[in-house]
């Protein structure tokens, strides 16, 4: 009996440890640039992003958390050093999709967070075309997170029905993304095949609801706690860390979805 019981909890566990790997073999790797409004003084800030698309999965990452993710970062020549270099600042969250479902995460030396939500999406077909990377687009366009989105989308080559960030469900690949105030905006930039599984272990990523992840991320990013007491100069003067981090905070003040909750 104790014989079986070890040998079913070794199943659960193993099961368990599946479900929160995701895995898939994509067949196209997108590289887009993008052009982010992010709020005060991140006016036009630029920002690569890479996107592996699947028949029913995907995976969005700036250049630099793709490249760390599948071990391409070289590691800091000085281990005992914080290394920053292999995250984006400005963009630091990755997100997975598998049909419907989007898991968006984020880490750094403070931990590691994760949440997962449905992302249904209604599209609006439209009759204009334009030419993006010499292949031809239509036009399309839906409301989500609070803003109106335009996509230019090819079924010429690419019939991958996915796109930037959570956006997909469009008959073709998605090659230019913006929405209607023009304060993101992704244009591809170069497509290949490819045939190599991607994988990541999100095990170690805390779950939480949607609602306490934007907690959670925003006291994880500005949080200056641990720097308490501390200080720094800013051109020329000296203010406090959390003079800082508020300072910072306010400066990222038009988030991608402005209504996070709005499905």
């Amino acid at each position: 009996m104790k014989k079986i019981f070890i040998i079913s909890l070794f199943c659960n566990i193993l099961v368990l440890l599946q479900a929160q790997t995701f895995s898939f073999t994509p067949i196209i790797k997108v590289d887009y640039a993008a052009e982010m409004k992010m709020g005060k003084e991140f006016q036009n800030t630029k920002e690569d992003f890479v996107l592996l698309g699947g028949l029913n999965e995907s995976y969005f990452a700036s250049r630099l958390d793709y490249l760390s993710d599948t071990g391409q970062h070289k590691a800091p020549a000085n281990p005992d050093v914080l290394d920053f270099t292999d995250s984006s600042f400005k963009f630091p969250e990755r997100i997975v999709r598998k049909g419907t479902t989007v898991t968006q995460f984020y880490s750094e030396y403070k931990g590691k967070i994760r949440y997962s939500e449905k992302v249904p999406m209604v599209w609006k077909m439209q009759s204009d075309t334009k030419k993006i990377m010499g292949v031809v687009c239509q036009k399309a366009t839906t409301q989500k997170f609070g803003r109106t989105w335009i996509a230019y989308f090819t079924t010429e080559d690419y019939q991958i029905k996915t796109g930037p960030y959570k956006f997909y469900g469009l008959p073709g690949l998605i090659l230019e993304l913006y929405d209607s105030k023009n304060e993101y905006h992704f244009t591809a930039t170069k497509i290949k095949r490819v045939s190599q599984t991607f994988k990541i272990n999100l095990s170690n990523y805390k779950n939480y609801p949607k609602k306490k992840y934007l907690q959670a991320f925003d006291n994880m990013r500005f949080s200056p706690n641990e720097f308490a007491g501390g200080s720094v100069t800013v051109n020329g003067k000296k203010k406090s860390f959390t003079e800082v981090m508020k300072s910072l905070k306010k400066r990222f003040n038009n988030p991608i979805e402005l209504k996070p909750f709005d499905n």
